[in-house]
């Protein structure tokens, strides 16, 4: 505790007063006198004085206390407390309000519902905060500080969806700074997305000729505009011929039961005997295929 001089000389004063009265009184009268008069003056001297002027600290509740006085009555106390500015703090060590200083001027961050925070400041306390977060533009969200294109792309970059679909990036429309994806395309006639393209199936090499089931025969056509290959459409074998894909050609049909039994593959097939003789496959009477010895 600390006394000031005013307060030595009001217990002084206290002192004086109370011989004073000592004189005046006796006995039992006297003794009593004495005691409340030092009594009273001492607890003047322990209350009155409770801090040293100037002096500050922060509370429990962070706010700050500050030591003032003397009052009316000489004495000095602690402040009501006092609530630090919105960007400080109440530095215990220090018995003073300072800044946070959590940022720096013309700094960004990212606030916590994706948009973007600007540091302002200096406020009336001389600090620096955080301003109010604000939203990036449709399309972006905040990284690293900044608002960027959550979905980014580049122009003229493209892609197969999962449907085999083709997707084009394209430049931000207007009044837009994110480049966006096309809607999905189909690829051309005889091609498939691949690998961020559509490119040409080619099932087949020009001129190769398939059974296309029993109906017929298909032929591989092409290239076409972009440049690919593909199956035309099939020619369908004449009446009571199917086609044979061992030969790809349009023959008569053999019971089944000949598998076995066939000489020869296909009706109308030669086989030379010699440079000038040949034998012909022919139908048999049970409609099995033989060759032909008259020729």
């Amino acid at each position: 505790m600390l006394v000031d001089v005013d307060s030595k000389r009001r217990v002084q004063y206290c002192g004086l007063m109370s011989m004073s009265r000592i004189k005046k009184n006796f006995g039992n009268l006297l003794v009593l006198s004495v005691a409340v008069a030092f009594s009273a003056c001492d607890q003047r001297a322990t209350f009155c004085d409770t801090c040293e002027v100037g002096a500050a600290l922060c509370d429990p509740a962070g706010t700050l206390v500050v030591c003032e006085g003397p009052d009316k009555s000489g004495c000095t106390n602690w402040s009501p407390p006092r609530k630090c500015g919105p960007a400080q703090i109440c530095l215990g060590g220090q018995g003073a309000c300072v800044c946070r200083d959590v940022c720096q001027l013309t700094e960004t961050s990212c606030g916590d519902n994706g948009g973007q925070r600007l540091c302002v400041g200096p406020d009336d306390d001389g600090c620096y905060a955080w301003g109010k977060e604000e939203d990036c533009a449709e399309g972006e969200t905040c990284v690293g500080g900044s608002c960027a294109c959550d979905k980014a792309c580049q122009p003229g970059e493209s892609r197969c969806d999962e449907e085999g679909l083709l997707l084009t990036c394209l430049e931000p429309a207007a009044g837009e700074s994110c480049p966006t994806w096309s809607q999905p395309e189909p690829c051309p006639a005889h091609q498939a997305c691949f690998a961020g393209a559509c490119q040409c199936l080619d099932p087949c090499q020009p001129e190769d000729v398939v059974c296309e089931g029993d109906a017929g025969k298909t032929t591989c056509q092409g290239p076409d505009d972009e440049g690919c290959s593909y199956w035309g459409e099939a020619i369908a074998c004449l009446d009571g011929l199917v086609c044979n894909p061992a030969y790809v050609a349009c023959l008569e049909e053999t019971p089944v039961d000949c598998d076995q039994i066939n000489e020869c593959g296909y009706l109308g097939q030669k086989l030379c005997m010699s440079d000038t003789q040949y034998r012909a496959c022919k139908n048999a009477y049970d409609g099995c295929l033989v060759w032909d010895c008259s020729t």
